[in-house]
């Protein structure tokens, strides 16, 4: 980059004021072998540590208040943030207490089928598969998990991953409280947590096509819509997307989130978030 490109950058930076918006998994006092997996564990010291860190530099917002500062494309005053979580697991509970005395707001996006049929995706097979946590998954099943967690496959992927939830053997007792509950989200503070949706199931979109994608979004927004405090905010599985999927979404007045770093400033239609699973900002 050149110093005149640089220059500019900052001054742009300096004048239109940054909007970010972040992402956890899953946030615990304690990891969990076999029900908490590492890349995307925070600990409530880092997450405290962190917030402190958001709000001496940030004003920290909720995201459709955000949504609608990007759809102005206006000069801001102030740097802005939101905090969202990703799949529903039930360990974020201590942190959103901690936004909850502190009024901070933040989205929960959460796979409504392991909300309601407190099932488990493919990602907490895979860590069950390789932890020490007891449990009666084949060997055959073991890699077919693996082979499922692979983002380059593509032949009948949604048919194979359907296949294996039919054939599981029942889960350990321990993975029971994996997820929230329907009655967890609906005990949600309305006035500072809201609810999107990350999927009936957490396939990896790219893999869908765009019939079996929206499918998955629908049987989402179905079973999700029935809470007062819910947005039509869809959070891509593993962030990323195709076009077409971008284009179904906003026709079935959906706004779509991708996982992406930078400086969001000058995005109007689609919002990209930044992970901080295991990031120390302090």
């Amino acid at each position: 980059m050149s110093l005149i490109s640089k220059a500019k950058r900052k001054v742009f930076r300096d004048l239109y004021k940054p909007l970010k918006v972040f992402f956890y998994h899953q946030v615990s006092s304690c990891f969990v072998d076999g029900k908490d997996k590492e890349s995307i564990f925070s600990t409530m010291e880092m997450f405290e540590k962190n917030l402190d860190y958001l709000k001496n530099h940030y004003q920290l917002i909720s995201l459709t208040d955000a949504y609608e500062l990007f759809q102005q494309r206006k000069l801001r005053a102030e740097r802005y943030a939101v905090i969202t979580f990703d799949d529903g697991y039930a360990n974020i509970l201590e942190a959103l207490e901690v936004l909850k005395k502190q009024r901070i707001p933040a989205t929960i996006f959460a796979n409504s089928k392991y909300v309601f049929e407190r099932t488990v995706g493919v990602i907490n097979l895979s860590v069950l598969a390789h932890s020490s946590l007891p449990n009666e998954l084949t060997e055959d099943q073991k890699q077919e998990i693996d082979r499922l967690c692979d983002h380059g496959l593509q032949e009948e992927y949604k048919l194979r991953w359907d296949g294996l939830m039919n054939t599981l053997p029942p889960l350990p007792d321990a993975l029971d409280d994996l997820y929230l509950t329907p009655n967890q989200l609906e005990e949600l503070d309305k006035s500072l947590f809201t609810i999107g949706m990350h999927g009936y199931e957490h396939y990896n979109s790219l893999q869908l096509t765009d019939e079996e994608f929206m499918e998955n979004v629908e049987r989402d927004r179905a079973n999700l819509s029935q809470y007062s405090n819910f947005i039509p905010f869809f959070c891509f599985p593993y962030g990323y997307a195709r076009e077409s999927h971008l284009r179904l979404l906003r026709n079935a007045g959906v706004v779509p989130v991708l996982c992406a770093g930078g400086d969001n400033y000058s995005v109007k239609d689609v919002i990209y978030r930044q992970c901080l699973d295991g990031v120390k900002l302090y």
